[in-house]
């Protein structure tokens, strides 16, 4: 595991939000990124006009947040990834499932989503894609789940071997996702993630955020994070 994945800072991401009421309680409790999904195929689905227009209503009701928005782009064409950025300008990440598609010209940095299946899912994640015309500026190692011999791109609720993390060498930063959920805080921070991202684990129903559950896990994420600053 590469120096700058050890050390950095965490950070915490809500993802699969679908209204603005979700959006504006990340908000007000200092979340650092909320996800809107854009693949048509999730549950948690959102059109990227409709997603910016929850984002700007929250930023409305809870201005002054340094909370960023996050877009959510499985096997997409360059014309999905110009959509998206043309309908909500204000996305500050553009996440990838499968491969940047090659012409693509992002206006904001980009996150490398890595479904895990294995521990060599993890030990190989650090080799670029020939066909990334730039380096993410995060790997994010996702729980890939085969229920008929194809993986899930994300949001399954389930959750890899942890253990497996060991296997990457690579320096950029990592992320975690897949069934992470509160109370799991303790045990997650000794891998030493850059970023935490939560989906399935603080909803009362896919697509609709438990307040009880989003506070409780940030929570446990400030006083991770707070004992990582006093360090």
């Amino acid at each position: 595991m590469g120096p700058q994945a050890k050390n950095a800072r965490p950070r915490l991401k809500i993802c699969g939000v679908r209204s603005t009421e979700d959006a504006r309680l990340c908000r007000q409790l200092g979340v650092d990124y909320v996800g809107f999904n854009f693949y048509a195929g999730s549950k948690r689905h959102i059109e990227p006009a409709a997603a910016r227009a929850a984002w700007t209503a929250a930023c409305k009701a809870e201005p002054g947040s340094t909370t960023a928005p996050v877009g959510i782009l499985v096997h997409a064409r360059v014309e999905d990834v110009n959509a998206a950025i043309s309908a909500f300008p204000e996305l500050r990440i553009l996440q990838f499932h499968g491969p940047l598609p090659a012409q693509a010209a992002l206006s904001c940095p980009w996150w490398r989503v890595v479904a895990v299946g294995s521990e060599g899912d993890v030990a190989k994640a650090h080799m670029e894609h020939p066909a990334q015309p730039s380096l993410p500026a995060l790997i994010l190692f996702d729980s890939a789940v085969r229920p008929v011999g194809q993986a899930v791109p994300g949001g399954s609720g389930h959750r890899f071997d942890w253990q497996w993390l060991a296997s990457y060498t690579g320096h950029l930063p990592f992320g975690l996702a897949g069934g992470i959920a509160p109370g799991m805080i303790a045990e997650l921070k000794r891998y030493r993630p850059n970023l935490v991202d939560v989906c399935s684990g603080v909803e009362a129903s896919p697509g609709h955020k438990d307040p009880a559950k989003v506070k409780a896990l940030v929570q446990e994420f400030k006083a991770w994070r707070e004992s990582t600053d006093a360090v």
